[in-house]
């Protein structure tokens, strides 16, 4: 499945935030997207209600404009946060559904590769070039299972890792990886580097899009005047293509090769972080002396 494009606006605020707040603490601020949208919808859809709360709140609370601004914009932060939050677990949902469905399918599979060589034999099928593939086909599908480390080979990326950990053990810290056993290696494996969070949960952008569709529903229950067929597809819109976005990153999280992938991108990031450390303390160049004389 192709990769969905971050949204441009979503990023270039995070830049622009990036740059004032500390790191990734912008990213909290995103939860107003959708608790902001959730108090637009019933707003817009019953503004009775927004307006009879108000009332209630002059007679009973007696705040000034700039408090109830910061309650407010707590109560968006609060109802967008908590839809975000849902997004994540929607997210366990589906690979929980995904790890079943693939066991299902594999053993479906298996079934058929068991039963498949007598039947052919029967039907004397055995040498033709479809119902190789076929077996072939059955056998691929059924060994693979995504939860079994030990089925699906990352042994290509976890040899790409050890030989830039030896590198950087050494430049950093001064380790030799002759010093090091297998089970230590195998906790410099979890540890070694910081995997980025954005590359491992996405855009920030398309879980505060995809929580906005879900406060739109939970607007519903509220203000019934926002059942209409424009709402209604903005908000299904705005669910749907996060649902598929988070359908890519459970594949994507499913897979041992991938998580390796993020670890070696982590750890080509420590080395960057090495590399600029000792330029930075290395000692300015000697002079040209056939230059000086020119």
């Amino acid at each position: 499945m192709p990769d969905l494009p971050a949204p441009p606006v979503s990023d270039a605020i995070a830049k622009l935030l990036s740059s004032v707040l500390p790191p990734r603490a912008y990213e909290y601020l995103f939860a107003l997207i959708p608790g902001g949208f959730f108090g637009a919808s019933v707003l817009a859809g019953d503004p009775k209600l927004v307006r009879k709360l108000f009332a209630d709140s002059y007679t009973h609370l007696a705040f000034d404009y700039s408090t109830k601004l910061c309650l407010a914009l707590t109560f968006a932060f609060l109802v967008g946060y908590a839809f975000m939050v849902m997004v994540f677990v929607v997210r366990k949902l589906l690979s929980l559904l995904q790890r079943l469905n693939t066991f299902i399918w594999a053993q479906f599979c298996r079934v058929l590769f068991l039963l498949s060589p007598p039947v052919l034999r029967m039907l004397n099928w055995t040498q033709r070039p479809l119902a190789v593939y076929f077996v072939r086909y059955l056998q691929d599908q059924y060994v693979p299972i995504p939860w079994i480390a030990a089925t699906i080979s990352d042994e290509d990326t976890r040899r790409c890792w050890a030989r830039l950990a030896r590198r950087l053990l050494l430049d950093r810290y001064g380790i030799k990886h002759e010093n090091l056993s297998q089970n230590e290696w195998n906790v410099l494996y979890l540890t070694l580097g910081t995997v980025d969070p954005g590359e491992v949960h996405g855009s920030i952008g398309l879980v505060a899009s995809e929580a906005a569709g879900w406060c739109g529903v939970a607007a519903i229950g509220l203000a019934p005047a926002l059942a209409n067929r424009n709402y209604l597809a903005l908000c299904a819109f705005l669910v749907l293509t996060g649902l598929l976005n988070d359908y890519k990153i459970v594949e994507r999280l499913n897979d041992p090769r991938y998580l390796g992938f993020l670890r070696v991108r982590a750890l080509m990031r420590e080395y960057t972080q090495q590399t600029h450390i000792v330029a930075r303390h290395r000692p300015n160049a000697e002079p040209d002396a056939n230059r000086l004389q020119e």
